[in-house]
């Protein structure tokens, strides 16, 4: 899951033209402060459509490694899924992608 919030970090990096607001935001405890909050405001369903149709292929093949690493752990996704439906855990995954995105964010001063 932390590989598919550096992804999506190295995706807005690669990929979103950031128009200059204001200085990059380098201090990495006043990022950390910004960043966490950013998170929860960022809306995942308004990224261009390029954007998101990366994100969606990326957090499917997370979904793949973490399906393996509880097959590697004998973790049987039944029970799991008895309790979280397979939306809720696309869902959660869905914001781990966008932690990148509003890190980058948050560094190009944009919250």
């Amino acid at each position: 899951m932390q590989d598919l919030c550096i992804r999506k970090y190295l995706n807005s990096a690669l990929y979103i033209k950031w128009r200059e607001i204001s200085p990059k935001l380098l201090d990495k405890d006043l990022l950390f402060k910004k960043w966490v909050p950013s998170i929860y405001v960022i809306n995942p369903y308004e990224f261009n459509p390029e954007i998101w149709d990366i994100t969606k292929i990326n957090i499917a093949l997370t979904k793949i490694e973490i399906y393996e690493f509880m097959r590697k752990h004998q973790i049987i996704r039944n029970t799991i899924f008895k309790r979280v439906s397979e939306d809720r855990v696309s869902g959660i995954l869905e914001y781990y992608a966008v932690a990148g995105y509003s890190l980058r964010a948050v560094e190009e001063g944009f919250y």
